[in-house]
């Protein structure tokens, strides 16, 4: 956090906001994937990477656990399936360009836990504006995000309930423009929120292959919190999937949190918060008080070690 918030807030302040948060999002209950749903996984995908087992075999094998795994155990489980199919047997020797890391590696890994067709959303890759710019006459951001995930009502798009920013590894080093996208996916959160009557909105941040996800909702009076919920490395090959077996817990714990709280409020709920809401900061605002020069020297705080 930067100096100047510890200063404004006080450490004492961050702290118990922090342990509040934490309580909210359930972040140190025991959301278990099973141990034994666990090690079946873990067999197969071990018998995928050696080769003993066809990865059509494999894939149908990981399906065939569906009855003994709850919803948010089996979209893990699917996209254990999805990287058999999709990633390649050896890590590239070159990084991936953003289309390629957005439309094999990420897909592959995010699609399964966020895509829900049956119910109406959709996680995409879209480059088309997002559905709270229609919603509303007030001056909201029309900068598309690279990912949204989509509620449809009929045949129609109607709110979102998650956004994705993506930037590839060669522009790792590129501090300003990966702060600038963080605080691009709070202001999507935001208008969601006010817009849509949100309970919350999930975001993400892939810089590479390495995966943040946040969680933004109104508190309290004119405060939006921009919570960090989890982060993981997306396997680069089919070898590397297997270290996603030791964060399975961490993945339920981030479903469970988005399913709970990535929804929309009932009416009454709506009504007791419209006179927290806030107007959001035009864009021209914004980028006035945002330093115009750059030092990737300057330190991130904002930016996890890579």
């Amino acid at each position: 956090m930067h100096k100047d918030l510890q200063e404004s807030f006080g450490g004492y302040t961050i702290n118990m906001l922090e342990q509040y948060l934490d309580n909210h999002y359930d972040i140190h209950e025991d959301y278990e994937f099973s141990m034994t749903l666990c090690n079946k996984v873990a067999r197969i995908m071990k018998d995928a990477v050696s080769g003993k087992l066809d990865r059509d075999d494999a894939a149908m094998g990981l399906l065939g656990l569906k009855s003994e795994a709850n919803n948010q155990e089996f979209r893990i489980i699917k996209s254990m399936k999805f990287m058999i199919e999709l990633l390649p047997q050896h890590r590239p020797s070159e990084e991936p360009n953003e289309m390629t890391l957005c439309s094999r590696y990420l897909n592959a890994f995010l699609l399964p836990l966020f895509d829900d067709p049956k119910n109406g959303t959709l996680f995409q890759w879209d480059d088309s504006i997002n559905p709270e710019v229609g919603a509303t006459s007030a001056t909201i951001s029309r900068r598309r995000p690279d990912n949204i995930i989509t509620v449809m009502n009929g045949e129609a798009f109607d709110y979102s309930r998650g956004y994705g920013e993506v930037k590839c590894h060669t522009q790792a080093k590129n501090k300003a423009s990966i702060a600038k996208d963080l605080v691009q996916l709070g202001v999507f959160a935001k208008n969601c929120i006010d817009v849509h009557n949100m309970k919350a909105v999930l975001t993400f941040q892939a810089i590479g292959r390495k995966v943040t996800f946040f969680i933004t909702k109104l508190m309290g009076d004119g405060v939006y919190t921009m919570y960090e919920i989890g982060e993981f490395n997306t396997p680069g090959s089919l070898q590397e999937t297997l270290q996603l077996l030791g964060y399975f817990d961490n993945l339920h714990l981030l479903l469970h949190a988005y399913d709970k709280h990535c929804v929309r409020l009932d009416t009454e709920d709506a009504q007791k918060l419209k006179e927290m809401k806030r107007a959001t900061l035009p864009t021209p605002d914004r980028d006035a008080i945002t330093k115009t020069t750059t030092n990737n020297k300057r330190r991130s705080i904002s930016k996890h070690p890579a």
